[in-house]
């Protein structure tokens, strides 16, 4: 798949999306791609284009939490 935004070292996706993708068919094209990413072991993070257009230091914000939550669980994560 084609994502917008990509961090293999934690396995995070981040996708912005449109005001297309509130309906269907992308909407539940884009749920089924999360299916896929969660499956896979990535967390996927939506933001609107909107949100980021409004905002941007608090769409940065919510990606960087989202890396450290990530950084976080790998760190502590002990394999037995």
């Amino acid at each position: 798949h084609r994502v917008d935004l990509l961090c293999r070292a934690y396995r995070i996706v981040v996708e912005l999306d449109g005001p297309e993708h509130r309906a269907e068919p992308k909407f539940g094209n884009d749920r089924h791609r999360d299916y896929e990413f969660l499956t896979a072991g990535y967390l996927v993070l939506r933001l609107t284009n909107d949100q980021v257009a409004a905002d941007l230091p608090l769409a940065i914000e919510k990606i960087r939490a989202v890396v450290r939550l990530r950084r976080g669980a790998q760190e502590g994560r002990t394999d037995a």
